[in-house]
């Protein structure tokens, strides 16, 4: 009987979405870590542009510690997720992609590679939300 718990405990593990094991930003947006400078923030139905850079900006500042003038950048534009079974997410990273074009653009993007803010401009539009960690 307890071989049949280990199974069954073991099958749940796989079918489990890695997302699970990410962090939640106060908007509910579920970031995951790809490396030490770079994570996915993985959409919802209906998240906009202001939503994925919400997330972004609050996981650099919260988990990974980062100064607010830290430049956010799109490392993968708006696709579906690598990390768990979303149709959509987005990739950022610390660094600025080596193929991304990183000007100054007048509407905020989340689907062009090299499309940046700061971490304190990026975490801003949580604004409208309730925070949820303190």
């Amino acid at each position: 009987m307890r071989l049949v718990g280990i199974g069954a405990a073991l099958v749940l593990l796989m079918v489990l979405p890695q997302a699970s094991l990410g962090w939640t930003a106060r908007n509910s947006q579920t970031v995951v870590p790809l490396s030490d400078r770079s994570f996915e923030v993985l959409g919802q139905a209906g998240s906009g542009n202001t939503d994925y850079w919400c997330a972004a900006g609050e996981y650099a500042r919260r988990v990974l510690g980062v100064a607010n003038g830290q430049r956010l950048y799109v490392s993968r534009g708006r696709a579906e997720a690598e990390t768990a079974n979303r149709k959509s997410a987005v990739q950022f990273s610390l660094d600025p992609p080596p193929n991304g074009d990183t000007s100054w653009r007048l509407l905020l993007s989340v689907t062009r590679v090299g499309e940046n803010l700061s971490a304190i401009e990026a975490s801003n539009y949580c604004a409208r939300f309730v925070d949820a960690h303190g």
